[in-house]
């Protein structure tokens, strides 16, 4: 459990991106999205705690598909100017649910190698007839 904890921290910092700075001077990296075999959790109710400084946002808490759901908890960050925060999207798809995690306005979600095998894979799936497109999921 801790280990899920030390790494749910870590990916949050990660997700951050750092300090506001360089995400304003570049998009950094790609936020690519995943699938999770199961819906995901109830949102978690937090406090949020005074706004540290004025330029800071609330970034909400949300859970985030590490095979399996690990919730990252809320926290301040620094924002530059014109840039915000975009909440993570959980959209059922073929049975499963695709999972676009949160990021800053200026950084691209981005369609990586595994969900388009994943995708292609359940579209012929569907085309053969052996689809999971049943409108029920977990």
């Amino acid at each position: 459990m801790l280990n899920r904890v030390v790494s749910a921290i870590f990916a949050s910092a990660l997700l951050a991106g750092g300090s506001a700075p360089a995400l304003a001077e570049s998009p950094g990296p790609l936020i690519e999205i995943r699938i999770g075999s199961t819906r995901p959790p109830p949102r978690v109710i937090e406090v949020r705690s005074s706004r540290p400084s004025p330029g800071f946002v609330w970034v909400e808490g949300a859970w985030d598909w590490q095979g399996d759901w690990v919730w990252l908890p809320g926290h301040w960050e620094h924002a530059e100017r014109n840039v915000y925060w975009v909440r993570p999207r959980y959209t059922p798809e073929y049975g499963q649910w695709r999972y676009a995690p949160g990021h800053w306005s200026n950084q691209r979600v981005h369609e990586g190698d595994d969900y388009r095998r994943w995708r292609d894979e359940r579209r012929k799936e569907k085309r053969n007839g052996r689809g999971h497109g049943n409108g029920k999921h977990k």
